[in-house]
C-alpha cells in the first residue's frame, strides 16, 4: 500500500513538472511575443516621429524665407538654368550650399548674414526627439521656383518631406513699350526685336516681338510698323491709321498692368543734376546714382562706361535728352537702367543712337528723336515715336524681374 502511495506521489511530480515546463515554454513565448511587439511599436514611433519632424522642418524652412523677407541676388548674378545657376562658376543656386552670405538683391538692397542665418536654423540641428536638415534649391527665376526637401531621423530612421515654394516674379520690361495711359505712334517709325544675348542687332538676330501694350488705348499711324502685338486694356482699342501696320494680334488685355513705384537701392553716389551742354563730356563708370535731373544739348554728350558692369540712373526730376544723347559704351540694353520717381516728363530727342531701359511709371515718354533706340521703356505714355526712330526690343530684358510678389507654398509631400 506505501509502495502504490509512493509511486502515485512520483506520477504527479512528474506530472507538475511536465506542466510547469509547458507553462515555461507559454510564458517564453508570450514574452518574445510582447518584446517583439514592444520593438515593433517603438519602430513605428520612431517612424510617425521622424516623418512628423521633417514635415516640420519643411514648414520651418518656408517660415524662415518669410520671416527673412528673402530676396533673390540681383537678376544680373542669374542665368535662367533648371536648375537657376550663379552666372560665375555656373553653380546651382542651393542654400547652404552653392549661397552667397552677402549680397546685392534683386530690389539694389544689400543683404548681410543670409547663409548664416539659413545654416543657424536649418542645417544640422538637434532636437529632442531627433535631428534635421533642409536645403532650398532654385529651380527657376521667373517665377521664383524652389525645391525644398528636409531629411529627418529619429534613432535609426530616416525620413524625408519637401515642398514647392513659388513666387511670381512678373518681367519689368515684357515687350517693347508700354504706356500705362496710351501708346502712340506714327511717322515712319518701326519696332521689331532683337536678343542682344546672341550678338549685336541686325542679319539673324532680328525678330518680330517688338510689342506694344498699354492699359488704355494704342494708336498707329502714318506708314509706322509695329512687327509684334498691339494689346490696349481691357477697355482700350487699338486705331490704325494711313497706311500703317500691325503684324501681330490687337486684343485686348484680361487685366490692367499694376505699375509698382520705384524703390530707391541702398548706397547711392549722389550725381546731383546732369547738364551737359556745348561739347561737354561727363562719364559714369559702374554704380548706383541719385541724379535730380539730367539735360544734354548741342554736342555734348554723356558717356556710359559699363565694363565693370551696369549703370542705374534714379531720377528726381525731369529728364531731356538731345545732343550726342546717351552713350552706353557697351551696346547693351540691360547695362544702363534709367528709373524715374516722379512724374516729371522724359524726352528723347536728336539723332543719337540710345541703348538702354527706362522705366517711368509716372512719367510721360516723349520720344521724337531719329536715332535708333535699343532697349525696353515703360511710362505712364508713350508719345510722339515718329519720324525716322525705330526702336528695337532687346528680348534679353524679358529677365529683369519686376516687384516680387509673396512666396507661397504650392504642394507639399
Amino acid at each position: 500500500m506505501a509502495r502504490a502511495n509512493r509511486s502515485q506521489r512520483g506520477s504527479a511530480l512528474i506530472l507538475a513538472l511536465g506542466f510547469m515546463v509547458v507553462v515555461l515554454v507559454i510564458a517564453a513565448g508570450v514574452h518574445g511575443y510582447v518584446t517583439g511587439q514592444l520593438r515593433a511599436s517603438g519602430a513605428q514611433g520612431r517612424r510617425v516621429a521622424a516623418d512628423y519632424l521633417a514635415r516640420g522642418a519643411v514648414a520651418r524652412a518656408f517660415g524662415w524665407f518669410g520671416a527673412q523677407n528673402y530676396q533673390l541676388p540681383d537678376v544680373r548674378t542669374l542665368r535662367a538654368a533648371v536648375p537657376a545657376v550663379l552666372r560665375i562658376g555656373n553653380q546651382p543656386v542651393v542654400l547652404p550650399t552653392q549661397h552667397p552670405d552677402s549680397y546685392t538683391d534683386a530690389l539694389g538692397k544689400t543683404r548681410t548674414g543670409v547663409l548664416r542665418s539659413y545654416q543657424s536654423f536649418l542645417t544640422a540641428q538637434t532636437t529632442s526627439v531627433g535631428t534635421y536638415s533642409v536645403t532650398a534649391s532654385l529651380m527657376n527665376i521667373m517665377p521664383e521656383i524652389w525645391d525644398v526637401v528636409a531629411t529627418a531621423q529619429v534613432g535609426e530612421v530616416r525620413r524625408q518631406a519637401g515642398a514647392i515654394l513659388h513666387r511670381r516674379r512678373d518681367s519689368l520690361f515684357p515687350g517693347a513699350l508700354f504706356g500705362r495711359d496710351r501708346v502712340h505712334i506714327g511717322g515712319s517709325a518701326v519696332v521689331d526685336s532683337y536678343d542682344s544675348s546672341a550678338g549685336p542687332y541686325g542679319g539673324t538676330n532680328l525678330a518680330s516681338d517688338g510689342d506694344v501694350s498699354s492699359n488704355g488705348s494704342i494708336d498707329v499711324g502714318g506708314s509706322a510698323i509695329v512687327k509684334g502685338d498691339a494689346m490696349p486694356g481691357p477697355s482700350g482699342s487699338v486705331a490704325i491709321g494711313g497706311s500703317a501696320q500691325i503684324t501681330g494680334l490687337t486684343d485686348p488685355a484680361t487685366s490692367a498692368r499694376q505699375l509698382s513705384a520705384v524703390t530707391l537701392p541702398d548706397n547711392l553716389i549722389n550725381q546731383g543734376a546732369i547738364t551737359l551742354n556745348g561739347t561737354q563730356v561727363l562719364t559714369l563708370a559702374t554704380g548706383n546714382y541719385l541724379v535730380s535731373s539730367i539735360n544734354i544739348t548741342a554736342n555734348a554728350k554723356l558717356v556710359v562706361d559699363a565694363a565693370g558692369g551696369p549703370v542705374n540712373l534714379y531720377v528726381t526730376g525731369a529728364v531731356s535728352i538731345g545732343g550726342q544723347g546717351i552713350v552706353n559704351t557697351s551696346a547693351i540694353a540691360s547695362n544702363l537702367f534709367l528709373s524715374m520717381t516722379g512724374n516729371q516728363d522724359f524726352k528723347l530727342t536728336g539723332n543719337a543712337d540710345f541703348y538702354g531701359s527706362v522705366y517711368a511709371p509716372d512719367s510721360n515718354l516723349f520720344l521724337s528723336g531719329g536715332g535708333q533706340m535699343f532697349g525696353g521703356f515703360v511710362g505712364a505714355s508713350v508719345d510722339n515715336l515718329n519720324g525716322n526712330g525705330h526702336f528695337h526690343y532687346d528680348q534679353a530684358l524679358n529677365s529683369i524681374p519686376g516687384p516680387p510678389g509673396p512666396l507661397r507654398m504650392v504642394s507639399r509631400w
